[in-house]
């Protein structure tokens, strides 16, 4: 008897574990396919930006800016395409 009982005891660990590293890997994909949905390249205005969620945020060659001047920039852009999309910038 209680060498069913260990038996069914190691069973369940094993069990339990295999389905957190299915749960773990499966919520790795997720966000694996959320980042490529949200951050994407797209090109507005006649200039190609890195965009967040189809928002343009920085020019692409402003990826060798200093921290700051990408901060701006990428403000800037924002205000500018909420500016266009909405007509008064809400």
């Amino acid at each position: 008897m209680k060498e069913m009982y260990e038996r069914l005891s190691a069973w369940l660990r094993e069990t339990r574990r295999r389905r957190t590293e299915r749960k773990k890997a499966a919520a790795e994909c997720r966000m694996v396919m959320d980042a490529r949905r949200a951050v994407q390249v797209r090109e507005f205005g006649g200039e190609v930006f890195v965009c967040m969620d189809g928002v343009p945020m920085l020019p692409v060659d402003g990826l060798k800016w200093d921290l700051s001047t990408v901060l701006d920039v990428s403000r800037e852009a924002y205000i500018k395409y909420r500016k266009e999309e909405c007509g008064d910038g809400r």
